[in-house]
C-alpha cells in the first residue's frame, strides 16, 4: 500500500500554530501596555491550545494517519521508488507491530520527517527495499526521534515543573505571576520537552538534544536490549550500562510508542550485527614487515589501507598499531 501525505495538512498545521504563536506574543503585549489582567489568562490558554492542535494535526500527518492509500507495486532502485525520486527521501526503516495492530510496515520520510511511503510488508522484503535505495544498515546513519533527557521520566518532569514555578514566582512580580505563568512556563515546558535525536551507525550509536551529545563507539557495546516499554539499555565492555528513552513517561504508554522503540531497537540490533560481521583488518605491522615476501608484493601491501572501511570516527590505524611500530 503506497500512502501518499497531502502537503496541504502539513502547511495548514504549521500556520496555525505560528498565528497561535504571533497571537499570544501581541495578547502579551496588550497585558503588558494596558489592563487587562482579568482576561489575559484565558486568552493564552486558548492560542496555545490552538498551538498544541496544530501540532497534534502535524503529528498525525508525520503518522500518515491521513494519508491516501493506493495500492500500487513498487520496485526499488537507486533512483527511488516509484513515483518518489530518491533525493527526496531522507529516512528510512522497518516498523515492527503489536500483536494486534497490524503487520509491520515500511516507512520513508523526506523532509521534516514527512511519511512518503508506507507499505505492509516483512522484515526481510523491507530490508531489501531499503539496501536498494541506499538506506540499508551497510551505507545509511539513520536517525530516529527520542525522548529528550530533561523530562524523559515523570520524577524529572516533576522536578522541571516545581523548578520552573520556583524560578518565576522568584523573579516576576506577583501582579504578573498569572500572565508571566503562561507566557514563560508554558515556552519553557514545550523547549524542554523537544526531542533528541538517536543516530545508528556501524561506527556507533549517538544521543543528541540541543548541545548535549552522548557518542557510544560500537566496540564498546556488548548488547543492545530493550527496557519496559520505551527505553533501550546499552551494555558496555565497562561493565556500565546507558539508558536512552525513545519516548517521555506517560502513566499508560501508548502504543505507537512501544512500536516506536521497537523499531529503534531493531534498526540498532542490526547495526551492531552488521558492525561485528565485517572482516576485521590485519595488524598493521604485518602490513609493513616485509617477513620474507618479494619485494613487488611488500610495497604493495600498505595500499590494503585505503581499501578499509573508515569514517570520521574510526580511523584506518588502531593506537596499538602505530605504538608497536614505534
Amino acid at each position: 500500500m503506497l500512502a501518499l501525505v497531502p502537503r496541504p495538512a502539513v502547511v495548514v498545521a504549521l500556520v496555525t500554530a505560528l498565528a497561535a504563536s504571533l497571537l499570544g506574543f501581541v495578547v502579551y503585549l496588550l497585558c503588558v501596555l494596558g489592563d487587562l489582567s482579568d482576561v489575559a489568562p484565558y486568552g493564552f490558554l486558548g492560542l496555545y491550545a490552538a498551538a498544541l492542535a496544530a501540532w497534534g494535526l502535524y503529528s498525525h500527518v508525520q503518522r500518515a494517519a491521513y494519508a491516501r492509500r493506493v495500492p500500487l507495486t513498487l520496485r526499488a532502485t537507486r533512483a527511488g521508488l516509484g513515483p518518489i525520486e530518491r533525493e527526496d527521501i531522507v529516512e528510512g526503516y522497518f516498523q515492527p507491530r503489536r500483536h494486534g495492530h497490524g503487520a509491520g510496515t515500511l516507512r520513508l520520510l523526506g523532509r521534516w520527517n514527512r511519511a512518503l511511503f508506507q507499505a505492509e510488508t516483512t522484515q526481510e522484503t523491507a530490508k531489501q527495499t531499503l539496501d536498494a535505495l541506499g538506506l540499508g544498515v551497510l551505507e545509511h546513519r539513520a536517525t530516529f526521534a527520542a525522548s529528550g533527557p530533561a523530562l524523559a521520566t515523570i520524577p524529572r518532569q516533576l522536578g522541571v515543573v516545581v523548578a520552573l514555578l520556583t524560578t518565576v514566582h522568584g523573579l516576576v512580580p506577583a501582579a504578573w505571576h498569572e500572565p508571566a505563568s503562561l507566557v514563560v512556563l508554558v515556552p519553557l515546558i514545550v523547549l524542554l520537552g523537544w526531542p533528541a535525536r538517536l543516530g545508528i551507525g556501524l561506527d556507533g550509536f549517538t544521543a543528541s538534544w540541543f548541545l548535549w551529545k552522548d557518542f557510544v563507539p560500537m566496540a564498546d557495546v556488548v548488547s543492545v536490549e530493550a527496557h519496559e516499554e520505551r527505553a533501550i539499555v546499552l551494555t558496555l565492555r565497562s561493565g556500565t550500562r546507558r539508558t536512552w528513552y525513545t519516548a517521555m513517561r506517560q502513566k499508560h504508554a501508548p502504543v505507537r510508542h512501544r512500536e516506536h522503540r521497537d523499531a529503534v531497537l531493531l534498526r540498532m540490533q542490526e547495526a551492531l550485527a552488521a558492525a561485528r560481521a565485517r572482516p576485521r583488518a590485519p595488524p598493521l605491522a604485518e602490513l609493513v614487515g616485509r617477513a620474507g615476501r618479494r619485494h613487488e608484493a611488500w610495497l604493495a601491501a600498505p595500499t590494503e589501507l585505503r581499501t578499509r572501511e573508515t569514517d570520521y570516527r574510526t580511523a584506518a590505524l588502531s593506537r596499538n598499531d602505530l605504538w608497536r611500530l614505534v
